[in-house]
């Protein structure tokens, strides 16, 4: 028996907090209903627990005057704020030179030469240039229309 009252008496600022479940809770109560003893420290302590207050900590002197300094201080620029122009300075200057070198490059083939129509119908037919072609294909009449004057 003893047992169940060092229990009950180990829960009984929980139990006025209300911090115990509901079966906890109702154990509590009905025990202190029955029990003189438990009855009679719960009101000694629960006197001792209602007359003792717990005073916050006094501030810092000056507290809310060093908060207000900070919330109105402009925020210091971090590393990567300043180097953003940077960054942004650099790509820009990449890419012009980039630029200027691909403009400058000769083409893989080497200089554009202009292809004639002549010979854009050939390659497109297949055909090589430097073989004659009879005049009765379609090929051979292309060449005879291009040839006339």
């Amino acid at each position: 028996m003893k047992q169940i009252h060092g229990y009950i008496q180990k829960r009984l600022l929980l139990y006025w907090d209300q911090e115990l479940d509901a079966k906890q809770a109702e154990r509590v109560a009905r025990h202190l209903q029955q029990c003189a003893a438990c009855r009679n420290y719960a009101g000694r302590l629960q006197a001792v627990y209602r007359r003792s207050t717990v005073e916050p900590p006094p501030l810092p002197p000056f507290l809310w005057t060093r908060i207000n300094s900070r919330l109105e201080a402009p925020p210091a620029a971090s590393w990567r704020q300043r180097l953003k122009p940077v960054a942004v300075l650099a790509v820009l200057l990449l890419c012009m030179f980039a630029g200027h070198y691909l403009a400058d490059a000769p083409a893989a083939d080497g200089p554009a030469a202009t292809v004639s129509e002549e010979q854009m119908i050939y390659n497109a037919l297949g055909l090589n240039i430097t073989e004659p072609l009879s005049d009765w294909s379609l090929a051979g009449a292309v060449q005879t229309l291009y040839l006339e004057p």
